[in-house]
């Protein structure tokens, strides 16, 4: 006598309770980035848990004790997933919030460029290993660290062939940028995000090269973001620069691209003078000019590679070369393409010769970034 297939029929119940729950919708509810919204600092250095996305972005040049030199970046993404889907598939049945993180090294003597990406569950709400905390400044993805210590930042990320630890202390004050730290991105309110900066930071620690420990210090720079409904439709990506000069001052110029081509007239950029209060640029201030483009072999996606940066009222005249063309982000676990590349600086700044170092970030050129421009749930400016 054949026996019911009980079992077989449990677990397709099972999933498809699984799939409709996980499928169904639900009133969500964001914060909104919102102009009248004061940035209050330390504690919006923390995390947020009503909105939908930030993320916490450290690069720098680092000068090792044999005189090698390298850059570094480590970004910590959160996103919240209530409505994201994955192959149809709701994410927030892998963990709500979610975790990412990608790690960059750039060897600048030898032409280089290594990078890792990790992606976690939650640990509190899932049993994950990826966290960000609320009430002080902590991020974690498994390994990979970030923490404050009094006035001091604790950062470690590794990978095959390196491993880094750095001692991070700001060396400036905050910068709010935009509108008193609203980067507009759209003509709505709640397209855009807080937005500031740590732009001078000394970093000093160590770098294991395949084993082998090298003593590094020099120059860091700090960015979160966070907003829910971040950019408006229309908008592909964007171009953004964070330049260090050797003079102390520093220079963040933030464009938006569009679908159809062309920069949208809300981007703008903030100088850090060596001393003294920041200043915020409008789009008409200044001028970025592309004198080259490289393809990728590996997405067959064109770049821009070289630029010209004017700032007539400060009678500044930039040029931005990568050291290395290929620092393309080609990520899986968190599939998000980039170009985020070190890059060198020389010109005048202010009638007066200069040089420096910078960091370039391109989206939107493999496809438009549309995890941030889909308006899919409800919000709120709570």
């Amino acid at each position: 006598m054949t026996r019911p297939k009980v079992i077989p029929y449990l677990i397709c119940f099972l999933l498809t309770v699984f799939v409709v729950s996980g499928c169904a919708t639900k009133n969500v509810v964001y914060r909104r980035a919102d102009p009248n919204t004061q940035v209050v600092l330390p504690r919006d250095n923390f995390a947020h848990r009503n909105y939908r996305t930030e993320w916490w972005y450290f690069t720098g040049h680092l000068t090792a004790d044999n005189g090698h030199e390298y850059a570094f970046e480590v970004t910590f993404f959160k996103r919240r997933t209530d409505e994201d889907k994955y192959r149809g598939l709701p994410i927030r049945n892998y963990s709500n919030p979610a975790h990412m993180a990608h790690f960059a090294i750039i060897d600048e003597t030898a032409g280089t460029h290594r990078f890792e990406e990790r992606r976690s569950k939650d640990y509190i709400n899932n049993n994950g290993k990826g966290g960000t905390l609320e009430d002080k400044l902590y991020l974690w993805n498994d390994d990979w660290s970030l923490k404050q210590i009094g006035s001091d930042w604790l950062l470690r990320a590794g990978m095959k062939g390196y491993d880094l630890t750095l001692m991070l202390t700001p060396q400036k004050p905050p910068v709010l940028h935009g509108d008193n730290g609203y980067m507009a991105k759209g003509d709505q309110i709640g397209q855009g995000t807080h937005y500031f900066s740590y732009t001078n930071i000394r970093a000093e620690g160590v770098l294991f090269v395949d084993g082998s420990p090298l003593k590094v210090s020099g120059r860091a720079w700090h960015d979160h973001e966070y907003g829910s409904y971040q950019m408006a439709s229309e908008y592909r990506g964007w171009d953004w620069f964070s330049i260090r000069l050797d003079n102390d001052a520093e220079i963040m110029i933030y464009l938006l691209t569009l679908k159809q081509g062309g920069i949208d007239s809300t981007s703008s950029g903030t100088i850090v003078p060596a001393s003294g209060e920041p200043v915020h640029l409008n789009f008409d201030d200044f001028n970025v000019e592309v004198l080259d483009h490289w393809t990728s072999r590996k997405t067959e996606t064109t770049y821009p590679s070289a630029w010209k940066i004017t700032i007539p009222a400060y009678e500044t005249e930039l040029s931005v070369t990568p050291y290395i063309l290929n620092q393309e982000m080609r990520t899986k676990k968190t599939l998000i393409q980039y170009w985020e590349g070190s890059a060198k600086v020389s010109g005048t700044y202010q009638g007066q010769p200069i040089s420096g170092k910078a960091f370039v970030e391109l989206t939107g050129y493999i496809e438009p970034l549309k995890y941030l421009t889909k308006r899919d749930v409800q919000e709120a400016g709570v």
